[in-house]
C-alpha cells in the first residue's frame, strides 16, 4: 500500500488550515460512518452527492482515468472511482482522514498501485502541471482563504480538456426561510443551530456560500468551461424537521427535489450547488 505523506505539509493561511484540520482530525469517524449508516437525511444527501460526483467523472473521462479526490476524507468517493477502473490521488490536510481512507481501499481488496494517499493542503501542492484527467473537490472550496487562488491551482494540475467536479453550500437554502427564527439567530451569532455541538465550529470553518452563478463566474475566471450546474440537497429544516422526522423530511427532500428537474428556479434553493467543468 502507498502511505500517506506529510511532503509537503499543509501550508497557506496557517491558522484557518489548522483549525479545519483540527476539527476533520477530530471527526473523522463521524464524517466516515454516516456514509454506511445514515442517521439523518443530510447522511443520505450527503452520499447522494458523492453518486453524483461519480457518474458525471465516470462519464466523461476515460476507463482508467488518473483522478485527484481534492479533500478526499475517508475515501468514500475514492472507492468508488477506483471500483469503476480509475487510479486515485486522495489529498487531505486531516491524516486520521487518509487512515481511515487507507484502511478502507485495504478492507475493499483495492491494489496499492491504484491510489495514492498524501497530507496536504492542495493550494500548494507540488504537483506537475497536467498530472489529472480529473478532479472531484466537494464540499472543498468553502474552507479555502482564498478561492480563486485554489481553483488556478485546480486548473494549473488538471490536463486540458481534463474534469471538475465541485460542490459549495448555497447562499440561498430553502431550510434556511423553513426555519426562520434559527436562520436570523445565525445570523446575528455566526451559530447553525441544526448542528451539534461538536460541528459548530463549521461555521468559523466554512466561510463562502454559492449561487449558481457565483460558482460559474469563479470557475470561468480560473479558466474552466461550466458543463452542468445543479442544486442538490433540501435537507437541515431546522424549524419543521424535528416535527418531520427522518420520513417527513426525507420525503420533503425528495419532492423538491423532483421538482427542481422541472422548475430551474428551485434549484437555487438546494443546500449544495454543484458544478461540473472542463479545462480549456
Amino acid at each position: 500500500m502507498t502511505t500517506p505523506t506529510d511532503n509537503p505539509a499543509p501550508g497557506g493561511g496557517a491558522a484557518r488550515i489548522e483549525k479545519v484540520e483540527d476539527y476533520f482530525d477530530a471527526n473523522a469517524q463521524s464524517w466516515s460512518d454516516l456514509y454506511s449508516r445514515a442517521e439523518r437525511v443530510n447522511d443520505l444527501v450527503l452520499r447522494d452527492r458523492k453518486d453524483v460526483a461519480v457518474r458525471f467523472l465516470d462519464q466523461l473521462l476515460e476507463p482508467g482515468s488518473r483522478i485527484l479526490d481534492a479533500g478526499c476524507g475517508a475515501g468514500l468517493c475514492a472507492l468508488d472511482l477506483m471500483r469503476r477502473g480509475h487510479t486515485i490521488h486522495g489529498a487531505d490536510i486531516s491524516q486520521k482522514m487518509l487512515d481511515l481512507a487507507a484502511k478502507t481501499f485495504e478492507e475493499q481488496g483495492i491494489a496499492p498501485d491504484r491510489y495514492v494517499l498524501s497530507r496536504r493542503d492542495v493550494i500548494e501542492s507540488g504537483f506537475a502541471d497536467g498530472s489529472f484527467d480529473g478532479v472531484s473537490a466537494l464540499g472543498f472550496l468553502q474552507y479555502q482563504a482564498d478561492e480563486a487562488r485554489m481553483l488556478n491551482e485546480l486548473h494549473r494540475i488538471l490536463r486540458p480538456g481534463g474534469v471538475l467536479v465541485l460542490s459549495g453550500p448555497s447562499g440561498t437554502r430553502i431550510a434556511n426561510y423553513f426555519g426562520l427564527a434559527q436562520f436570523l439567530r445565525r445570523l446575528r451569532n455566526r451559530e447553525a443551530g441544526v448542528l451539534p455541538p461538536e460541528h459548530r465550529v463549521l461555521t468559523e470553518i466554512s466561510t463562502h456560500e454559492y449561487s449558481t452563478g457565483r460558482l460559474k463566474r469563479l470557475v470561468a475566471d480560473a479558466g474552466f468551461e461550466p458543463l452542468d450546474t445543479l442544486g442538490h440537497g433540501y435537507v437541515n429544516f431546522a424549524f419543521i424537521g424535528p416535527r418531520l422526522g427522518f420520513k417527513g423530511e426525507r420525503l420533503l427532500h425528495r419532492s423538491l427535489t423532483r421538482l427542481s428537474r422541472v422548475l430551474p428556479f428551485i434549484r437555487s434553493w438546494a443546500n449544495d450547488v454543484m458544478i461540473v467543468a472542463r479545462r480549456g
